[in-house]
């Protein structure tokens, strides 16, 4: 009789949970830059799995695995008495993410909510590379790996992420979602790429999504 019991208890809270737990898919575009780097905003994506935890109708915890292009950028061109010169700095950093955020739903009209969450992320550089390239002296140009041992950048990263969102018909998602890094990726940052004003570059990103919920 305990074992029976057990089981139909096990059972009901698995079956809690599930009714609890929903699963979500998103694909997207990033707006990537870093703070006091002086650089241009980099363009480029973002995918990933979702997961929310409801307590409530209007509470739930949301949390998954991101996907996301990072990075930033520099094109710089120079024509002075018929001398051309254009130079191209880029960044590409890609990066795996986990968010833990606190979400707060509100029921605007029949099957559509407004959606406001806010928490921390936590990063894994996956790939990227450090590009330059010069018309007038192509003996400068290189490319270079970001992440791994004597490279430039640190593989950890952790932040802010905060954003708005709908959910339209309980399935269909749009989401505007922005991060601001704590700490800076580079593991040597003072030098003339990336400003001379005394702080560390971090990593910021702003993000627009779609997604369906299961």
């Amino acid at each position: 009789m305990k074992r029976l019991s057990f089981s139909l208890l096990f059972l009901f809270s698995v079956l809690v949970v599930s009714a609890q737990l929903r699963w979500d898919v998103k694909a997207g575009m990033s707006v990537a830059n870093m703070s006091h780097a002086d650089k241009d905003a980099k363009f480029g994506y973002t995918v990933g799995l979702g997961a929310d935890y409801a307590f409530s109708e209007m509470l739930s915890l949301q949390t998954g695995v991101n996907f996301t292009s990072k990075g930033m950028r520099e094109v710089d061109v120079e024509d002075d008495r018929g001398y051309y010169e254009k130079s191209t700095f880029k960044v590409f950093s890609h990066y795996a993410e986990l968010p833990i955020l606190a979400a707060v739903k509100f029921r605007v009209i029949d099957d559509f909510k407004v959606v406001l969450n806010a928490g921390p992320y936590f990063a894994v550089g996956i790939g990227g590379k450090e590009e330059y390239s010069n018309t007038a002296f192509t003996n400068d140009d290189y490319s270079l790996d970001l992440f791994g041992d004597n490279r430039k950048m640190n593989r950890f990263d952790v932040g802010l992420q905060y954003g708005v969102g709908f959910e339209i018909d309980n399935h269909f998602l749009v989401n505007l979602t922005g991060q601001a890094g704590f700490i800076t990726p580079y593991k040597h940052p003072y030098n003339m790429l990336y400003g001379d004003d005394g702080k560390s570059p971090k990593n910021l990103c702003f993000m627009l999504s779609v997604g369906y919920r299961f």
